[in-house]
């Protein structure tokens, strides 16, 4: 649906189910170390998530998405993302120059950002694009967007000046 090239979805190693029989539609491997611990499993029938892997550690210890494709330090900038299909499609439009990874979702992102925090912290800069999906309300009436909020917390985890939120709008 994106339009992704080939390109893209063969350096993310994403497993484009093409079965439209089956209830899988995508497959992205999450790597630890260099080597394959997990697939995040999206579903066909409805926007839903889980993963395959041989027990909770795989996931808990697991890099973020694409980082295994991107050295520490081996560019000025990376960004990183909220959403596996968001990796390859932000690797494109930055010109399929500059690392790209991602968070496993909103949920996890700073416990996901705090245990790859050496891996981030070896680029000059470090730009957080997480979504702004729908809003939500909390009990006392005020109105948050997840995505923004675990991104404004995460950037919190750097030195002043090295991350940045990019907010994008609808």
């Amino acid at each position: 649906k994106r339009g992704l090239p080939e390109e893209a979805i063969k350096k993310y190693s994403i497993d484009v189910n093409v079965d439209k029989d089956v209830d899988v539609a995508h497959r992205y491997p999450y790597f630890k170390d260099g080597r394959h611990v997990a697939n995040k499993i999206r579903k066909r029938s409805e926007k839903a998530f889980h993963w395959e892997a041989p027990d909770r550690d795989a996931i808990r210890t697991a890099e973020l998405f694409g980082q295994h494709l991107f050295p520490p330090g081996c560019a000025k900038s990376i960004t990183v993302v909220e959403g596996e299909l968001d990796a390859p499609s932000a690797w494109v439009l930055l010109g399929s120059r500059y690392p790209v990874v991602s968070v496993a979702s909103a949920g996890s992102a700073v416990a996901d950002i705090k245990r790859n925090y050496e891996y981030l912290d070896s680029f000059d800069d470090i730009v957080l694009c997480f979504d702004k999906d729908e809003a939500k309300t909390r009990p006392d009436g005020t109105v948050f967007y997840p995505g923004q909020e675990s991104a404004r917390k995460a950037a919190e985890l750097f030195a002043p000046g090295k991350c940045r939120v990019l907010t994008l709008e609808h």
